[in-house]
């Protein structure tokens, strides 16, 4: 995951701009290779995404798309690589799969017990829904940078073509001011991937790695 260091204008929100890049590697590579990249440009007040953006590589499968949000009529306009257009209904608190990571950093973890749930509007390909996000508790983790302490979570993901398994997606978040990303899993369709924490900057508190 990573986050320019410059804003841009959309919608005439002061925006972020965030990618999750998820790539195959080493002899898994050869077998399903995988070049994912997920793209939101959400207002640096709210966190509401302004515009969202995917494309999928996955072995000959692709997949390209752009969704655009207009709060001002509740819609959201997805169109894909061949110029088909899926008008969505959403709510005013919508988010998309990378803003929602964000938006679910400002979350308080501290009161919750395992499997208690949040919950979290939001759009997923071309269709609106009430995400459910199971909380697994807290685990410590190694990582390149020492061990460290991390709140688990899970969405609960609506059927679709890309993930599979009950809890297809978890993602391991620092227990600490920061809030990052530090391990990410994903149960494809045609295999898994993982994403590991290997660089950051910028970060405004000191990280808590022992």
């Amino acid at each position: 995951m990573r986050m320019t260091d410059k804003y841009f204008l959309v919608n005439n929100k002061v925006c972020f701009r965030a990618e999750i890049i998820g790539n195959s590697s080493g002899t898994f590579d050869h077998i399903v290779r995988i070049r994912d990249v997920w793209g939101s440009y959400f207002d640096s007040v709210y966190f509401q995404p302004q515009k969202s953006f995917r494309s999928i590589q996955e072995n000959k499968y692709r997949k390209r798309e752009e969704t655009f949000f207009d709060y001002s009529k509740n819609l959201a306009r997805v169109v894909s690589e061949n110029d088909t257009t899926e008008m969505v209904k959403i709510s005013p608190n919508v988010q998309d799969i990378v803003s929602g990571y964000y938006f679910l950093r400002l979350q308080n973890y501290v009161g919750l017990k395992k499997n208690d749930t949040l919950r979290l509007n939001g759009i997923f390909e071309d269709s609106f829904y009430n995400f459910k996000i199971l909380y697994l508790g807290k685990t410590r983790i190694k990582t390149k940078f020492g061990k460290t302490n991390c709140f688990i979570i899970s969405p609960i993901m609506p059927e679709n073509n890309l993930f599979r398994g009950k809890n297809p997606i978890k993602m391991w978040i620092s227990d600490d001011k920061n809030r990052i990303p530090v391990k990410v899993e994903a149960e494809l369709i045609l295999g898994s991937v993982e994403l590991d924490l290997i660089k950051h900057a910028n970060l405004k508190y000191p990280l808590a790695f022992e």
